[in-house]
């Protein structure tokens, strides 16, 4: 509908927005914490708990109905870091973002008074600390595309409906790095499908990244020359995980088998033939030893 002609049509549209009127009118409040923790709410019976949750529940809808008016429009700066894993797929450095809960490339908004590539060199700073990374020294960055990308979505950090016009660089580092901390390594699959193989959803939403940006980086070189042992990653963040224990029954073999590197599946294999091997000759001498 247009702007000023969605008119209330029944009673309880009209109450609603007397109420909201009412509100206002004596500065009262109905949700205490508009606290930007993240817009996942699975609990609906308390979606009046937390601001953000509930102005998901309104963007949601809003984003539904055709093409809406963002209520911001962000400039974004992000990098791709691409490289080589053990298994031999492409995986690209991502960051944990602890408020939405999603995986997102390194990189992050553009303040005021920065241009994309200071806000670009302060976030990889920021977001990877311990590699004292020192432009032109260490690495070289240059723009994936000329222009600005658009994506519109509902932020699963802050609730609303936001225009994102993101700038991507690709970056060739020239350092030794290890990459510590919530960072973590995505492969194209994962990337494609939104989310991890245990669950973490990623960001940009998978249709926007099919659309406008995966066959723009599967075309880049690796941005560091070492490989990338996804296995032992994974490995560690699983270890220092806190909130979830491991539920025997529901691990698979398959999925411990699909995690080892080739390195790893072979040393794997040598240890089944050693045993098996050790386990079929005493079996021989104990048979000799009872025939005779």
């Amino acid at each position: 509908m247009k702007r000023g002609k969605n008119k209330p049509k029944t009673d309880s549209s009209v109450d609603f927005l007397r109420s909201l009127s009412y509100l206002i009118e004596n500065d009262e409040s109905v949700i205490e914490d508009w606290k930007r923790d993240g817009a996942e709410c699975s609990d609906p019976s308390k979606v009046l708990d937390r601001g953000v949750c509930f102005l998901k529940v309104i963007e949601d809808s809003r984003s539904d109905n055709g093409d809406p008016t963002p209520v911001r429009v962000i400039d974004v700066a992000k990098l791709i870091i691409k490289a080589r894993s053990s298994r031999g797929e492409d995986v690209f450095l991502m960051k944990l973002n602890e408020k939405s809960h999603r995986l997102q490339f390194i990189g992050g908004t553009v303040r005021k008074g920065e241009t994309f590539e200071t806000a670009l060199v302060r976030e990889l700073n920021e977001e990877v600390p311990r590699s004292h990374l020192s432009k032109d020294r260490d690495y070289e960055y240059s723009k994936i595309v000329n222009e600005p990308l658009d994506s519109r979505f509902v932020s699963p950090s802050y609730g609303s409906y936001r225009k994102y016009s993101v700038q991507y660089y690709y970056i060739k580092i020239s350092k030794n790095v290890d990459f510590h901390g919530s960072l973590r390594w995505v492969s194209m699959e994962e990337l494609a499908k939104g989310e991890t193989r245990d669950g973490v959803k990623t960001v940009p939403p998978k249709d926007i990244f099919n659309d406008k940006i995966k066959d723009k980086i599967e075309k880049l070189p690796y941005s560091i020359e070492k490989t990338i042992n996804v296995s032992r990653r994974l490995a560690e963040e699983v270890k220092n995980e806190t909130k979830n224990e491991i539920n025997i029954d529901e691990v698979k073999i398959s999925d411990i088998w699909y995690s080892l590197s080739i390195k790893e599946t072979v040393k794997l294999i040598g240890f089944v033939i050693t045993v098996a091997g050790t386990i079929s000759a005493a079996a021989y001498y104990i048979g000799k030893a009872v025939g005779s």
